[in-house]
């Protein structure tokens, strides 16, 4: 189960948790696997300012050379759960169209 910093957003956003939560490198996120409608997503919570203003960059990706936000609401982010074949640093640095 998650420690609880999540909880809010597994019930707001009707999610059910897949998998372990990670904090990423520098501490700046905490990522937690869910499904949503038994889609895969990941579920992001942004922990220091510049992550959750970059939430609304990665809305203003929409999906093109980036994971494309499901939902977004302050510091949470709600992102497709990439696998397979994409890979996301080949979708960055194609030019967007």
């Amino acid at each position: 189960m998650s420690d609880g910093k999540f909880d809010n957003w597994l019930v707001r956003w009707n999610l059910a948790q897949d998998g372990e939560a990670i904090m990423t490198g520098q501490s700046s996120s905490l990522l937690l696997p869910v499904l949503r409608d038994g889609a895969r997503a990941i579920l992001k919570i942004a922990v220091d300012g510049e992550e959750i203003r970059g939430g609304d960059l990665m809305d203003w990706y929409a999906g093109h050379g980036a994971a494309k936000v499901l939902a977004h609401e302050g510091p949470a982010l709600l992102l497709e759960r990439l696998s397979g074949p994409r890979d996301l640093t080949t979708m960055a640095l194609r030019p967007r169209r």
